[in-house]
């Protein structure tokens, strides 16, 4: 599952965040979660978008594995901002650049 929101302000119309990408852990490794973002990508390249954000934890080597091989770039960290009770983990920020990266998501 997963969604992505547009950006409000004007002069960020062009940009679109993913928000919500999980799968159930039976279900992992089966490559729903490729569908899952390229489809949401396409979604919003359809609807003008021109780049995709998102943000994962940086101990989801797996995803970020995925988000990489689909085109998304890190651009940022925020260390140790997401908490999950006594556990700190950074929030990796990644974006992909639509124009460029039709070829990658059909691959």
């Amino acid at each position: 599952m997963g969604c992505w929101r547009r950006e409000r302000s004007a002069v960020f119309r062009k940009v679109a965040g993913l928000h919500k990408v999980a799968s159930h852990p039976a279900s992992r490794g089966l490559g729903f979660g490729r569908a899952v973002v390229q489809a949401l990508v396409e979604d919003a390249t359809r609807e003008g978008v021109e780049v995709v954000s998102l943000g994962t934890r940086g101990n989801n080597h797996t995803a970020i594995g995925l988000y990489r091989s689909l085109g998304f770039t890190e651009w940022g960290r925020l260390p140790n901002s997401i908490a999950i009770g006594h556990e700190r983990y950074d929030d990796v920020r990644m974006f992909v650049s639509v124009q460029s990266s039709a070829e990658t998501m059909s691959g």
